[in-house]
């Protein structure tokens, strides 16, 4: 798809050349719009005000989704990987950084985002940015431990840095690694800056210099205030949170495993790393941490994200590797009560929004479609004009199918954007025939794909047929909607004859 996706662009700049080429006109793409889950996304960012969210890929690919309908996909000039995503909060501007060493401030108010200032980072490696909301400034971090300020006006670098060699102790010549963390304090004008080999620094921006340092005893992953911003709490490699008083850094850390039951204290042995960790606040007062890792090696550390609120402990296994996560909170401002009503995980091959709000930290349903492919695609079959009844069929019976998983009964958070609207759009359908002998069926008639109907073809072998490694993968659809008989054709030379029953119990009749 994104070899297709850069063919297009090609082909519209060879347009005005070669005009007089029927081939390159017939092969002209208007508009190219992508459905499921993007592939190998890489990083993902959320608008707090908007309502939107954006997932980077590690081909260069961005794809920006608010409400059902409301969904953009960009390609960055050069094919690198999406490393971090960082919206400008209800500014109109997102911020992708490639590969570490190329930086683009994208305008996405208009209805093609657009690229307005590229930076590069040819010598140095960024490994964090960060922007506090509604400032000017973009605070980039690097592989060599170094801070630069860049001006979201201009998109040019401050004079003004901050050398890793001011950040350590005169006396230690060791190196403090790469930033990690970056995270504001407003009201004093401070800045924290958290390095991969252990090291934390308060810094002053007003005066200049390092008013403190904070030592972890290994090293660390992220760190972040408390919300009354008189803690540091850091996440560690060894399956550790660290806390230090800002007040006093002499003071020595305390330091505890969060999934320790009891037993042997040596965590680097019997514990794996905290990924990332973030605290949140509600009005209510209480304290919210989420965490990702940590847990014994039996378990499968890595994806599962543990939130805990006071003594309490709930471990969510995401079923797929957790790539990053994001509370979503009522305010942007980070010195109020956050109040995070949902928590927006992206896995590895899916993107999940938890319910806070809810008894058991329920998920939220998906209305993206998001499972196109989990389990791969083997055929298509497309009806232009699909009768208004069969569609109407469908799509009661889509409401009324079982989920394997129960889902909140409170709607999708991500609802930003808006969609525009159709007269009379045509009714198009798309089914889906897949490796595991599933078909789905999916309304396309809008900018979204919504699943309207399920049916597996596994339920009428026993047993299965045994001649391939895939015997039920779907070779052949066809639906002829006069009729209304379906033909399906699998891997093992089955044939099955369908007819679309009346009965909305029993939609399809084999």
């Amino acid at each position: 798809m994104e070899k297709l996706r850069r063919l297009s662009q090609t082909l519209s700049h060879k347009r005005d050349d070669e005009e007089d080429q029927g081939t390159i006109e017939g092969l002209k793409i208007q508009y190219l719009l992508k459905h499921g889950f993007p592939y190998q996304a890489t990083a993902f960012a959320h608008d707090s005000i908007q309502h939107i969210v954006a997932i980077g890929t590690a081909s260069g690919s961005i794809k920006i989704m608010g409400q059902p309908g409301v969904n953009i996909d960009i390609l960055c000039p050069k094919p690198l990987p999406i490393t971090q995503l960082l919206f400008l909060v209800n500014e109109g501007g997102l911020i992708s950084i490639s590969d570490g060493t190329i930086v683009n401030l994208w305008n996405i108010r208009q209805r093609t985002p657009e690229i307005s200032f590229t930076l590069r980072f040819p010598k140095e490696r960024i490994t964090h940015g960060y922007i506090p909301f509604r400032s000017k400034w973009f605070y980039v971090g690097t592989q060599r431990g170094n801070v630069y300020f860049i001006n979201l006006e201009t998109f040019q670098k401050s004079p003004f840095n901050i050398y890793w060699n001011k950040l350590a102790e005169k006396s230690n010549k060791s190196h403090t690694g790469a930033v990690v963390s970056l995270v504001e304090y407003p009201e004093e004008d401070k800045l924290l800056i958290a390095c991969d080999a252990g090291l934390v620094v308060l810094y002053d921006l007003k005066a200049r210099e390092v008013e403190s340092r904070f030592v972890c005893h290994t090293g660390l992953t992220s760190a972040c205030f408390t919300s009354e911003f008189k803690k540091i709490v850091c996440s560690l490699i060894d399956g550790q949170v660290a806390t230090f008083k800002c007040k006093n850094p002499r003071e020595a850390c305390v330091s505890v495993y969060p999934h320790e039951t009891g037993g042997t204290k040596d965590g680097q042995e019997h514990f794996l790393p905290i990924t990332k960790l973030s605290l949140r606040t509600t009005k209510s007062g209480d304290k919210i941490m989420f965490f990702a890792g940590g847990l014994p090696p039996q378990h499968d550390s890595y994806s599962s994200i543990t939130i805990k609120k006071a003594k309490c402990l709930n471990v969510i296994d995401m079923g797929a590797k957790i790539l990053d996560f994001i509370p979503i909170q009522s305010t942007p401002f980070e010195n109020e009560a956050q109040d995070p009503h949902s928590l927006l995980v992206l896995l590895h091959n899916d993107l999940v929004c938890i319910d806070l709000a809810s008894h058991n930290n329920s998920r939220f349903y998906n209305p993206y479609a998001m499972h196109l492919g989990e389990s791969p695609v083997t055929y298509i079959h497309y009806i232009a004009d699909c009768p208004k009844d069969l569609m109407t069929a469908l799509q009661q019976v889509a409401g009324n199918q079982s989920h394997s998983v129960t889902y909140s009964k409170n709607h999708w958070p991500i609802n930003g954007g808006v969609m525009q609207s159709t007269l009379n759009p045509p009714q198009e359908l798309i089914i889906t025939g897949h490796e595991d002998g599933s078909l789905k069926f999916w309304n396309a008639s809008t900018l979204t794909l919504t699943m309207l109907f399920k049916f597996n073809t596994r339920t009428l072998f026993k047993p299965l047929p045994h001649n391939d490694s895939t015997p039920l993968a779907v070779t052949y659809i066809h639906l002829d909607v006069v009729s209304r008989h379906l033909v399906i054709v699998g891997e093992s030379s089955y044939v099955l004859f369908c007819h679309f029953s009346n009965q909305e119990s029993s939609l399809l009749d084999v």
